[in-house]
């Protein structure tokens, strides 16, 4: 595979860069194509509370149809040895949001709390081998991730 360039951008309508990185969603979105913008639904949903089943099982109740399960975008990177990188995912959201980040390839995690409007969530990561590294963003509640650019830094 080519070389990873030193800065990249990917959005919902622009989501991969060949044989270097992917970005993909999954859960409860929508995507806006006059705007280049994918809405991640998060908000809490708060319901009844599930009655498990008894003896005899007749006494079951079903608490209903359960929501979409909430709603995550991620980019894969094809990260480069002895590289390091920051990934800078643009969101914004009406209201106050707790976003949580995971690595997976890499060591990472983290909860980043941000205020209403738009936002900047930067993940630094480090490479020791070659190989893909898939970083997965989800919110306390519904927000609107724009684009995520990563830059190469050493």
């Amino acid at each position: 595979p080519p070389s990873t360039p030193d800065e990249f951008r990917l959005s919902p309508r622009q989501p991969y860069t060949s044989s270097v990185a992917y970005l993909f969603f999954s859960g409860n979105t929508e995507f806006n194509a006059s705007s280049d913008t994918l809405l991640l639904y998060n908000d809490e949903v708060v319901g009844p509370e599930p009655r498990f089943p008894s003896f005899p099982y007749s006494d079951w109740v079903s608490a209903g149809p359960q929501p979409d399960p909430p709603a995550v975008v991620s980019v894969l990177v094809r990260m480069e040895a002895r590289s390091r990188y920051l990934a800078d995912f643009s969101v914004s959201s009406d209201g106050a949001a707790t976003y949580q980040v995971t690595v997976t390839g890499a060591e990472g995690a983290g909860t980043f709390s941000r205020e209403s409007g738009g936002q900047h969530i930067l993940v630094a990561l480090e490479a020791s081998t070659t190989g893909y590294v898939r970083i997965n963003l989800s919110a306390s509640r519904t927000v609107v991730f724009h684009n995520v650019v990563v830059t190469r830094i050493s």
